[in-house]
């Protein structure tokens, strides 16, 4: 030994541990398969309609960007959500992040919101058994009561998801034909889209809620046979749908209108 310190060697990681920033795959190869899985996709999510038309556009639902992002072995996670106040209005606020699956990797994050303020999150119909002039036992409208707290926070929750899925997979979705903002993001009331064409999620209240079946139009068949499939996963029987559906003032799911589909959904699907 001359006395000369002896250097640690320090072992470089490999190229899949460490990709530095300008190195990139092939572009034509990388788009080609972006191709290949909104292809794929597409004819999926037509099958299952996994999405909602919106004026000219369609804006993939949860259920779709949770599919899409499986093509990727992406999945996204709630990680933190909290009671929220806004003015008068309350609710919640989620963030969740998408997670790459084979490593366990968190690659995005985002948050959102649902409130009180909103029109379908806002106070219900509340309805009553009562004696009718036929002698038989009728539902009747005795007042408002307010939106579970849990609906509100599960809807926060499925933005949030919604979100950050789409953060990092709406270049594949356009691709695909589809629209880059999630459904449940969407108002309805959007520049150019159609009055008539519904909306997953209501805009805020600015003044009196509107009449019940007040220009919504109806839902479509398709959406006729995902309420009674999310009625079946939650073990709701066709008896249990009709009190739903009276609670809203409809007898059966073809007089349901667009503006109030979703928040029948949630209700069904309650516990």
């Amino acid at each position: 030994m001359d006395g000369t310190a002896i250097q640690p060697v320090l072992q470089q990681p490999t190229g899949a541990e460490v990709i530095e920033f300008g190195s990139f795959r092939n572009p034509e190869m990388l788009l080609k398969e972006a191709e290949m899985v909104a292809k794929t996709f597409a004819r999926r999510a037509e099958q299952l309609q996994l999405y909602k038309t919106i004026g000219t556009s369609k804006h993939l639902l949860i259920e779709g960007w949770q599919t899409l992002a499986a093509m990727y072995r992406v999945t996204a996670g709630i990680v933190d959500d909290q009671y929220i106040t806004i003015g008068d209005a309350h609710g919640f606020e989620a963030t969740a992040e998408a997670i790459f699956v084979p490593t366990q990797a968190r690659i995005s994050s985002a948050k959102a919101m649902c409130l009180s303020d909103e029109e379908n999150w806002g106070p219900r119909p509340k309805y009553e058994w009562k004696d009718g002039a036929n002698g038989r036992r009728e539902k009747a409208l005795i007042g408002t009561s307010p939106t579970p707290l849990q609906q509100l926070r599960s809807m926060a929750q499925t933005r949030a998801c919604s979100k950050v899925l789409s953060n990092l997979l709406k270049w594949v979705a356009r691709m695909g034909g589809y629209a880059g903002t999630p459904a449940e993001e969407m108002t309805g009331n959007e520049p150019g889209a159609d009055p008539q064409g519904g909306a997953s999620n209501p805009t805020r209240r600015t003044g009196p809620a509107p009449q019940q079946n007040g220009g919504s139009g109806v839902i479509s068949e398709a959406q006729g046979k995902r309420l009674w499939a999310l009625a079946h996963s939650a073990g709701k029987s066709k008896e249990a749908v009709g009190v739903v559906l009276a609670g809203f003032n409809f007898k059966d799911t073809a007089e349901i209108t667009r503006d109030k589909y979703e928040a029948i959904c949630a209700e069904v699907m309650r516990p």
